[in-house]
């Protein structure tokens, strides 16, 4: 009885050491458990966020748009490194498992919306830097590349948001004024046409009765201005005669080119013909 009594001192110790672990064990699965439930709200709020934003349509703000969109991608992907951490951390201490199923599908519905939205500003930049660089900065065959990468994603966007009529009516918008670029592009290819020499610009002026001045910093945009936009019928024509008279001239200096070849062998064959009758003589 006398080394029990010494002894529960010692137990007391030992049983509230105890205690103490397993209150801190409980602590932190309850802080565990807090910040799953905290991961899970803020998805929660995240996916009524990303609804609301996603919905609103504003043509003007396009860029400040796709910057809102861009920020709203990047915590996006902090929530998904997020999420994995949490689901690797409950497997290994053996607690209940946390789903990914809703970070995942926030995941794939955001990534149809960056998309579209994406693609509306590649458009919206694209025409700004084809119409604004100097022609001769200007390589109409990415411009045709890029429009065609573009109208492909926002026809898709047309299949994904079947249901979302919404967000139709913005790859609605912006395949519209795609197409409306379209003929810019072209007029470009026109003038940029390497047979198109600086008299077919004073060509255009004259029969258009546009106050054009060319120089090498000439953009599309002045053009624009000038009222370029009524006459493109006239400056494809001017193009194609320009093409026409390249291809004529080329045909003349390669039939110069053949006559001359004839007669250069005309010439090697009577000189072979006059020392042969020699040799005979």
């Amino acid at each position: 009885m006398k080394w029990e009594g010494f002894a529960w001192p010692k137990n007391i110790l030992d049983g509230l050491s105890t205690l103490r672990e397993k209150q801190k064990a409980d602590v932190e699965d309850f802080k565990r458990l807090s910040e799953c439930i905290g991961f899970e709200e803020r998805l929660e709020s995240l996916n009524d966020e990303v609804q609301t934003f996603f919905l609103m349509f504003n043509p003007g703000r396009v860029l400040e748009t796709a910057n809102e969109i861009k920020k709203i991608w990047r915590t996006i992907q902090d929530l998904e490194k997020m999420g994995q951490t949490l689901s690797l951390r409950q497997e290994l201490f053996e607690l209940e498992p946390l789903s990914l199923e809703f970070p995942n599908s926030i995941i794939a519905s955001c990534s149809s919306y960056k998309n579209l939205r994406c693609s509306c500003l590649d458009l919206v930049k694209l025409e700004e830097a084809t119409i604004g660089n100097p022609l001769v900065n200007v390589e109409v065959d990415d411009v045709w590349k890029s429009l065609e990468t573009v109208k492909t994603s926002l026809e898709k966007s047309l299949i994904v948001f079947e249901e979302k009529l919404e967000l139709q009516d913005v790859a609605t918008h912006y395949l519209a004024q795609l197409e409306t670029f379209i003929p810019k592009v072209r007029a470009i290819e026109d003038v940029k046409n390497e047979n198109w020499p600086f008299q077919h610009w004073q060509e255009l002026a004259n029969r258009s009765d546009l106050d054009i001045k060319y120089s090498l910093a000439i953009n599309f945009q002045y053009l624009i201005r000038k009222g370029i936009m009524d006459h493109l019928e006239l400056v494809h024509e001017i193009s194609e005669k320009a093409e026409n008279e390249a291809d004529a001239i080329r045909r003349a200096a390669e039939e110069e080119e053949r006559r001359k070849e004839e007669e250069q062998q005309a010439l090697i064959l009577r000189k072979a013909m006059r020392e042969c009758r020699t040799d005979i003589l």
